[in-house]
């Protein structure tokens, strides 16, 4: 039988983990061949605790280059770590916050840099009137988001740790981008 103390401790310990996954960071990049009649690209995600500790990165995995434009990488990755990482890795059921941090301009940074609310009012539509490219992927990410009680918004890099964390991503992405290419380049040369 645990004593009070040793409860104590586990429930300071719960404590602290929620506290740490209550904000989570989610670094994408994507790297490939957008100016071809077949656009494909690669996309490389980190997301880190509020402590910046990593929880999940699918840099590990093998590259799988994936057919469209550099935009819709940054939904996939973002809607990977939501619909197949998150439930793992973190558990539901508690309201959390993402961040994602993104380049200046991406279509990542510009849609969710706005509530989802606003998204939904404006039916995925941009303030010029247009509606976005990937809006079914808008659609899917901001789903998976609520069904978890994740709040998603996206900027750009502010602190030191968050300019070099995209860089990093950047540089994985690109280099993930090279290796396929030469697996390709091998398997079919």
């Amino acid at each position: 039988m645990q004593t009070t103390t040793e409860q104590e401790r586990i429930a300071i310990s719960m404590a602290d983990a929620d506290s740490t996954l209550s904000r989570m960071t989610l670094y994408c990049a994507v790297a490939g061949a957008t100016n071809t009649p077949f656009p494909s690209h690669i996309y490389a995600v980190i997301v880190e605790d509020a402590d910046d500790l990593q929880l999940w990165s699918n840099l590990e995995t093998s590259p799988e280059v994936e057919a469209g434009n550099n935009s819709l990488g940054f939904h996939k990755g973002a809607l990977e770590w939501l619909r197949y990482q998150y439930d793992t890795v973190v558990g539901s059921g508690v309201p959390r916050t993402l961040t994602i941090i993104a380049p200046k301009g991406s279509e990542l940074e510009r849609v969710y840099k706005q509530p989802a609310e606003e998204l939904l009012r404006r039916r995925f539509k941009k303030s010029d009137g247009k509606f976005y490219a990937n809006r079914s992927w808008i659609a899917q990410t901001l789903a998976e988001a609520e069904e978890r009680s994740v709040t998603v918004h996206a900027r750009e890099p502010e602190s030191n740790h968050e300019h070099e964390m995209l860089a990093t991503v950047q540089e994985a992405a690109r280099s993930r981008w090279l290796d396929a290419c030469e697996a390709l380049e091998s398997k079919f040369g």
